[in-house]
């Protein structure tokens, strides 16, 4: 289960288990998780808990989240992540499951989650392997050679060019 742990001169002071759903984070009273700074909002940040994975939002505080020292609007939590507020510090622990352990029968029927970073060497290979029979070539952009643009042919001398400019070229010449 993740958790979030309170963190004050290098020491875990308080854990809160972040269970499936919302939990808002806040100098609010009403708020799940109710830590006293000045410099954190009323309503700071929300930790949205889905199917074992955590995501945060920043509820649009003054001061801002920072997730690993960097500046965050919205992102997914990973195991170690440092959420900072204000003054305070938390860190999040969500130590990994071993998905390829069934649990139960039931689950073996089941349809399997595949999150974003799951996709291994094979599945690679089948998408190369895709985009070749589509015609879409595996070689980065970068690397096709383009087409050198087509030189303007020059107009005739008297005959206007095309446009606004050219009728105004026109008047003057």
């Amino acid at each position: 289960m993740p958790k979030l742990n309170l963190i004050e001169n290098k020491k875990t002071v308080s854990s809160f288990d972040l269970t499936e759903g919302e939990i808002l984070i806040g100098r609010d009273a009403q708020c799940h998780i109710h830590l006293e700074d000045e410099a954190i909002s009323r309503r700071h940040v929300r930790i949205f808990t889905l199917m074992g994975d955590a995501f945060l939002e920043d509820m649009g505080s003054s001061n801002g989240t920072y997730v690993n020292g960097q500046l965050s609007k919205k992102c997914a939590l990973n195991d170690g992540d440092v959420i900072q507020m204000g003054k305070k510090e938390l860190r999040f622990s969500h130590p990994p499951e071993d998905d390829l352990t069934v649990r139960d029968n039931a689950d073996v029927d089941a349809t399997r989650i595949i999150r974003p970073g799951d996709f291994g060497p094979a599945t690679k290979a089948v998408k190369r392997q895709q985009r070749s029979r589509e015609g879409i070539s595996p070689v980065k952009l970068s690397e096709h050679k383009t087409k050198e643009p087509k030189a303007k042919s020059k107009q005739k001398k008297g005959k206007k060019s095309g446009g606004f400019w050219g009728w105004i070229k026109g008047m003057f010449s």
